[in-house]
């Protein structure tokens, strides 16, 4: 069965190898306001523990991966 269209394969779509791969993601816009917003997802969790240090809630790197499957899924 074939998928739906994604913006993501474009950026996939002549992909052979691992090389080309980093080089298209690196060059795909979509990918670095997903980075951009992900770090940002990161420096805000950071600021909050420090802020809270007994905060219950993601770790800086699961509030990072949250962002970036985000930004994946509504892009």
């Amino acid at each position: 069965m074939a998928l739906q269209p994604h913006w993501l394969d474009e950026v996939l779509q002549d992909c052979d190898n691992a090389d080309k791969l980093i080089d298209s993601f690196a060059q795909s816009s979509k990918l670095r306001e997903i980075a951009t917003s992900t770090v940002k997802a990161g420096a805000d969790q950071r600021k909050l523990y420090e802020e809270n240090p007994n905060l219950c809630g993601p770790t800086v790197a699961q509030a990072m991966r949250q962002e970036f499957l985000r930004g994946l899924e509504e892009n």
